[in-house]
């Protein structure tokens, strides 16, 4: 079993060039790789559990929509105690299967992206499959930095959490979140995994 530190250390060494090349710098720990492009950022994240399984989750912020987002969580919880304010950024898009990236691009699945690393030699063998899948990365990223596709986006993923997201992401865009929210209720009632009580209350709270 390799240290975590190691096996991101190696990655580090192997292909900061390759992602800096698109844009991507590492924090102080190299498992986060993040491009900055106006007020997005996105970040290319790479998670070692303790039996060295790999897993890269792709994630999107919004520095506009992270702070229309926590505003109104903190006036809400001007009202409730119980209500959790986000700590760090929220995402307003993420991805943790890959294997519709592969299909779209014509592409075999690989399986880098989750996948389990047992030595350092792996890392380096395996470099085709680590400059795909960031190639991949990069490509998804510059699909998804249009707040209005988001919009729609987060509505269709019919989670309480995505939901919230689309209302902030209406809000910063200045659509009509109220008609927008209400044509969602009526085409998803009893559908999907959202709360509506707690969109109710938080579209409230947003409109403040």
């Amino acid at each position: 079993m390799i240290k975590k530190e190691n096996l991101l250390y190696e990655i580090n060494k192997i292909y900061s060039c390759n992602l800096q090349e698109m844009g991507f710098y590492p924090n102080k720990k190299q498992d986060v790789y993040v491009k900055k492009k106006g007020f997005f950022k996105f970040l290319i994240e790479i998670k070692i559990s303790e039996n060295n399984k790999q897993h890269i989750v792709l994630n999107i912020q919004h520095e506009k929509i992270n702070k229309i987002f926590k505003d109104t969580i903190v006036e809400a919880k001007k009202y409730n105690e119980k209500t959790v304010v986000p700590k760090g950024s929220i995402s307003v898009c993420s991805l943790t299967d890959w294997k519709k990236l592969y299909q779209n691009q014509n592409l075999n699945i690989g399986n880098i992206w989750f996948s389990s690393i047992f030595d350092l030699d792996t890392v380096k063998k395996r470099k085709d499959e680590y400059i795909q899948a960031f190639e991949l990365a990069n490509n998804w990223f510059e699909i998804n930095d249009d707040l209005t596709c988001l919009y729609s986006y987060n509505f269709n993923e019919k989670y309480t959490y995505n939901v919230e997201v689309a209302l902030c992401i209406g809000y910063f865009l200045k659509k009509d979140i109220v008609k927008d929210y209400d044509n969602f209720k009526m085409e998803n009632k009893n559908i999907g995994n959202w709360d509506e009580g707690r969109v109710d209350t938080f579209i409230e709270y947003l409109m403040r």
